[in-house]
Protein backbone atom coordinates (compact mmCIF):
# COMPACT_ATOMS: atom_id res chain seq x y z
CA UNK A 1 0.00 0.00 0.00
CA UNK A 2 1.38 3.38 -1.00
CA UNK A 3 0.84 6.47 1.11
CA UNK A 4 1.61 10.04 0.25
CA UNK A 5 3.29 12.32 2.75
CA UNK A 6 4.43 15.90 2.62
CA UNK A 7 8.13 16.38 3.28
CA UNK A 8 8.74 18.82 6.10
CA UNK A 9 11.53 21.38 6.05
CA UNK A 10 13.49 19.84 3.18
CA UNK A 11 16.85 21.49 2.75
CA UNK A 12 18.51 20.40 -0.46
CA UNK A 13 20.95 22.19 -2.76
CA UNK A 14 18.64 23.50 -5.47
CA UNK A 15 19.06 26.86 -7.09
CA UNK A 16 15.57 28.33 -7.12
CA UNK A 17 14.64 31.44 -9.04
CA UNK A 18 11.71 33.37 -7.65
CA UNK A 19 9.38 34.02 -10.54
CA UNK A 20 8.08 37.49 -11.07
CA UNK A 21 4.44 37.70 -10.05
CA UNK A 22 3.66 40.09 -12.89
CA UNK A 23 3.88 38.32 -16.27
CA UNK A 24 5.07 41.46 -18.04
CA UNK A 25 8.70 42.29 -17.45
CA UNK A 26 9.95 45.68 -18.63
CA UNK A 27 13.35 45.67 -20.24
CA UNK A 28 14.40 49.12 -21.30
CA UNK A 29 10.94 50.05 -22.54
CA UNK A 30 10.47 46.80 -24.48
CA UNK A 31 7.97 44.54 -22.76
CA UNK A 32 8.46 40.80 -22.58
CA UNK A 33 5.59 38.43 -21.87
CA UNK A 34 6.35 35.43 -19.67
CA UNK A 35 4.08 32.41 -19.33
CA UNK A 36 4.13 30.21 -16.21
CA UNK A 37 3.05 26.56 -16.16
CA UNK A 38 2.79 24.17 -13.23
CA UNK A 39 4.30 20.68 -13.39
CA UNK A 40 5.05 17.77 -11.07
CA UNK A 41 8.43 16.12 -11.54
CA UNK A 42 9.16 12.66 -10.12
CA UNK A 43 12.25 10.63 -9.28
CA UNK A 44 13.03 7.39 -7.54
CA UNK A 45 16.28 8.92 -6.19
CA UNK A 46 15.74 12.38 -4.64
CA UNK A 47 13.88 15.70 -4.82
CA UNK A 48 16.67 17.41 -6.74
CA UNK A 49 16.28 14.88 -9.55
CA UNK A 50 12.49 15.32 -9.43
CA UNK A 51 12.89 19.07 -10.05
CA UNK A 52 15.48 18.47 -12.76
CA UNK A 53 13.24 15.90 -14.47
CA UNK A 54 10.35 18.38 -14.59
CA UNK A 55 12.53 21.10 -16.12
CA UNK A 56 14.14 18.69 -18.61
CA UNK A 57 10.75 17.39 -19.73
CA UNK A 58 9.42 20.94 -20.15
CA UNK A 59 12.49 21.93 -22.18
CA UNK A 60 11.71 19.20 -24.72
CA UNK A 61 8.74 21.21 -25.99
CA UNK A 62 9.29 24.73 -24.60
CA UNK A 63 11.98 27.18 -25.72
CA UNK A 64 13.36 30.10 -23.71
CA UNK A 65 12.80 28.74 -20.18
CA UNK A 66 13.75 31.55 -17.81
CA UNK A 67 13.40 30.03 -14.36
CA UNK A 68 11.76 27.58 -12.02
CA UNK A 69 10.06 27.97 -8.65
CA UNK A 70 9.72 24.90 -6.45
CA UNK A 71 6.42 25.16 -4.60
CA UNK A 72 6.18 21.83 -2.76
CA UNK A 73 7.93 18.54 -2.08
CA UNK A 74 6.04 15.28 -1.48
CA UNK A 75 6.80 11.58 -1.59
CA UNK A 76 5.07 8.24 -1.92
CA UNK A 77 5.91 5.74 0.82
CA UNK A 78 6.06 1.98 0.28
CA UNK A 79 6.91 -0.41 3.15
CA UNK A 80 8.17 2.43 5.32
CA UNK A 81 10.58 3.82 2.70
CA UNK A 82 10.32 6.59 0.13
CA UNK A 83 9.40 4.95 -3.16
CA UNK A 84 8.94 8.09 -5.26
CA UNK A 85 10.01 11.71 -4.73
CA UNK A 86 7.74 14.42 -6.18
CA UNK A 87 8.39 18.13 -6.73
CA UNK A 88 5.67 20.63 -7.65
CA UNK A 89 7.25 23.35 -9.80
CA UNK A 90 6.30 26.46 -11.74
CA UNK A 91 8.29 26.91 -14.93
CA UNK A 92 8.50 30.36 -16.54
CA UNK A 93 9.29 30.87 -20.20
CA UNK A 94 9.34 33.72 -22.67
CA UNK A 95 6.38 33.97 -25.03
CA UNK A 96 7.63 34.47 -28.58
CA UNK A 97 5.36 36.35 -30.94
Amino acid sequence: MKEQVVAAQCIIPIVMCKLLENPIINQGGNGMVVKVIELVGTSSHNWTDAVDNAVMEASRSIDDILGVEVTNFTANIDNGHIAEYKADVKVAFKVNH
